[in-house]
């Protein structure tokens, strides 16, 4: 591997990835078919916002290697970020198709059809992935938030505590378990959750909007 890869990817484990892309971009001039490192600059890009680049690596990617699920989901991801629901569903499908037993792969399915707000799909996709990895807990608050939808704020209600159970310290289960308290009219146990997720996540906007929910429903 280049120097320039190393770098990159020390930068890109370190959630510095706008320092990192121009290290990926050297290393993919001098290796310009490794599928990884397209993968990867893709990543960064989505991450820093340029989504039409990041289209474009997590394509070269997908062209590299066609076989490789991770490409598929990282274009996934991109086009979800764009809004192409029709087409990040395509990719994802692919992608779990590769590798049918990644649990991460059905909750971007997952978030695809919540975006759509098709709530039966996003229940049976994040149970699909909770078979996959039954602590897997972005499954789960996806599974929670469909349950509410669905009316049966009982079951959203256990999954959000078996949630919390596995990692105490996950912000989004913590601003999932505020909405089915608020959908409950239980306003105050609520605030205590989202206050929680955003101390653990300032920038959690899923907590935000729960919590300005809230202070709508005090005045």
């Amino acid at each position: 591997m280049t120097d320039d890869f190393h770098r990159a990817l020390a930068l890109t484990n370190m959630d510095r990835d706008a320092q990192a892309v121009p290290f990926w971009r050297g290393h993919l001039a001098e290796e310009p078919h490794d599928s990884v490192a397209w993968c990867s600059l893709a990543g960064c890009l989505r991450r820093v916002g340029d989504l039409e680049a990041a289209t474009k690596a997590a394509e070269q990617a997908c062209s590299l290697a066609p076989d490789d699920a991770l490409p598929h989901n990282e274009l996934a991801m991109v086009l979800l970020y764009r809004d192409q629901f029709p087409e990040a569903e395509r990719s994802i499908n692919e992608a779990i198709r590769l590798e049918p037993t990644s649990a991460f792969f059905y909750s971007i399915a997952a978030t695809i059809q919540l975006h759509r707000e098709n709530w039966p799909k996003v229940l049976e996709l994040s149970n699909a992935g909770l078979r996959c990895n039954p602590e897997h807990t972005f499954c789960a608050n996806l599974r929670a938030q469909a349950l509410l939808k669905l009316h049966d704020p009982a079951a959203a209600a256990a999954t959000t505590l078996t949630a919390l159970a596995v990692d105490p310290l996950d912000d989004y289960s913590h601003a999932t378990r505020g909405w089915v308290l608020l959908q409950d009219d239980r306003t105050q146990e609520a605030l205590t959750f989202f206050r929680e997720a955003l101390r653990l996540n300032p920038n959690s906007g899923w907590a935000r909007l729960g919590l300005q929910r809230c202070e709508q429903d005090q005045e």
